[in-house]
C-alpha cells in the first residue's frame, strides 16, 4: 500500500522568481501525441494529450518490439513532484490529490514491473505566469525545475498547447549525442490539476490521466497512432503499424461520438482498409475512450514499457530493483566493478564464494546474449561484441544440481 504525506510541513520548498536560464525550444521536428478527442471538465473543454514539441529525434521506439519476459523484475521508481502556486498562494494540488494520484497510479500499474513512490520533497514553484501553463510560451521557464534522477512530474492548474486546453503530456526519450542537461530537460511529465486526481462517474474524466501520460513516458503510443501506418482489424500489419503491441486491437480513434455513453461499449461502424469492422479495445488506459472506461494495459504493452525502461530510462532515473522470481541468493555479494562498465572488459568480483560458475549475459529485451564460464574470485571477460546499454548477468554455480544463483546488473558505456 502507498504511504502518502500527510503534512506541508514536512517538505521542502523552493520560490524561483529570478530566471538565469533561457532555453530555445525548436519546434515542429516531431510532434506527436496529438490529442483532438474533447471532453468536459470543471468547464472547460479538455484534450486527453497536448502536442509534443521535441528538438531531438525520438529513439527508434516503433524498433522495440514487446517480448516474453525472461526475468522477472519489478523495479521502484521515484516520482517528483512540482507544485505551481500563484502568488496569491493558491496551489495547483494538494497533497491530499497527490497521494490520491499515487495511489490510483499504482493500481493501474499493478499487474506491471513498475511500483511509483513519491520522492517526500515535493516542491512548491510560485509563479503566477506558470499557475496556467501554456506549453509553446511557458516550457523553457520549467527547465530549471528537474531533479535527474527522478521521474519529474510538474502539476499546473490548467494546461494548455497550441491555444487548446489539455490534460497532460509527456515526452519520448530522446537520442543522438545529448548532453545530460538536455536529457534532464524531458525527463518529464505534465498535468493540469483538474485531471490529476477527478471522480471515476460517467461524464467526469476519471484519475488515470498520470498513468497514461506515464504510459507514454515509457514508450507507448496511442492505440489509434497511425505515424506509420493504420494498424489493419486482422493485425497481419501490428507490428509494424499502429502502437506497434500486436496485442491492442486496431483502433479507429475512439471517442465519446462512438463509445455508448456509461457503458464502455464501442459502437462506431468504421473498416479498415479491408473492409473489416473495427472492434477496438474502449478498456485500454492508451486509448481516448471516455475517461471512466479506461482501466488496463495489455501484456504486451507492459513488456514494452519494461524494454523502454530498461534501454532508455534506466541509466537516467533512479530505481530500485526489487525482485527476480526463480532466482537465490547464494550470499557471495559478486558484484561487477568497475559499474558502468567503461571499455570492453568486464570484471566479475566474487568475494563471498561461487569459485566456479556459468555467466549469462541478458539483453534489455530478455535475450540471452552469451555465456562464459567466470572462474576464480575475480573473473575478467572481454565484452567488446556488447553495445552500450543495459544487461543483466545471472551467475549459475557449476558442479552441482541448484539452479540458484546471483543476478546482476550492470551498464556498458
Amino acid at each position: 500500500m502507498f504511504n502518502g504525506l500527510t503534512d506541508w510541513g514536512s517538505l521542502l520548498f523552493t520560490q524561483k522568481n529570478m530566471r538565469n536560464k533561457i532555453f530555445t525550444i525548436l519546434l515542429g521536428l516531431i510532434a506527436v501525441l496529438i490529442g483532438t478527442t474533447r471532453l468536459s471538465a470543471q468547464g472547460v473543454d479538455i484534450a486527453p494529450c497536448g502536442e509534443v514539441d521535441h528538438e531531438f529525434e525520438f529513439k527508434p521506439l516503433d524498433l522495440v518490439q514487446a517480448r516474453v519476459r525472461v526475468l522477472d523484475t519489478e523495479y521502484e521508481i521515484p516520482l517528483k513532484f512540482w507544485v505551481v502556486e500563484s502568488s496569491s498562494g493558491t496551489k495547483a494540488a494538494s497533497l491530499e490529490e497527490i497521494n490520491t494520484a499515487m495511489e490510483s497510479l499504482n493500481s493501474y500499474f499493478e499487474e506491471s514491473p513498475f511500483t511509483f513512490t513519491l520522492d517526500p520533497n515535493v516542491e512548491r514553484i510560485t509563479d503566477s505566469e506558470l499557475f496556467n501553463y501554456n506549453h509553446q510560451t511557458d516550457f523553457s521557464k520549467t527547465v530549471e525545475y528537474r531533479q535527474s534522477d527522478r521521474v519529474n512530474i510538474i502539476v499546473a492548474n490548467t494546461l494548455s498547447s497550441s491555444g487548446k486546453a489539455v490534460c497532460g503530456f509527456a515526452f519520448f526519450p530522446i537520442s543522438g549525442d545529448v548532453s545530460d542537461a538536455d536529457k534532464d530537460k524531458y525527463n518529464s511529465v505534465f498535468m493540469a490539476r483538474s485531471c490529476l486526481v477527478n471522480s471515476s462517474t460517467p461524464g467526469s474524466p476519471t484519475k488515470n490521466t498520470l498513468a497514461h501520460e506515464l504510459g507514454h513516458y515509457f514508450g507507448l503510443f496511442h492505440t489509434h497512432e497511425t505515424s506509420k501506418g493504420k494498424e489493419l482489424v486482422n493485425g497481419s500489419n501490428c507490428s509494424e503499424a499502429g502502437d506497434f503491441v500486436c496485442d491492442t486491437p486496431a483502433d479507429p480513434k475512439l471517442g465519446y461520438a462512438n463509445t455508448s455513453n456509461g457503458q464502455c461499449i464501442y459502437n462506431g461502424e468504421d473498416l479498415d482498409e479491408l473492409g473489416q469492422a473495427y472492434n477496438p479495445d474502449v478498456n485500454n488506459i492508451m486509448s481516448y475512450s471516455p475517461y471512466w472506461c479506461r482501466k488496463s494495459f495489455t501484456p504486451n504493452q507492459l513488456e514494452r514499457m519494461e524494454a523502454v525502461f530498461t534501454q532508455y530510462r534506466a541509466e537516467q532515473v533512479s530505481h530500485v530493483v526489487k525482485r527476480i522470481l526463480g532466482s537465490g541468493n547464494l550470499g557471495t555479494e559478486a558484484r561487477v566493478s568497475p559499474n558502468p562498465v567503461v571499455g570492453n572488459r568486464l570484471r566479475i568480483v566474487k568475494p563471498g564464494g561461487l569459485p566456479r560458475s556459468l555467466a549469462q549475459v541478458i539483453d534489455a529485451s530478455g535475450h540471452e546474449v552469451c555465456t562464459f564460464e567466470a572462474e576464480g574470485n575475480s573473473h575478467e571477460e572481454d565484452i567488446s561484441y556488447l553495445a552500450p546499454g543495459i544487461y543483466v548477468l545471472r551467475l549459475k554455480r557449476l558442479g552441482g544440481f541448484s539452479e540458484e544463483g546471483e543476478i546482476l546488473r550492470f551498464v556498458k558505456k
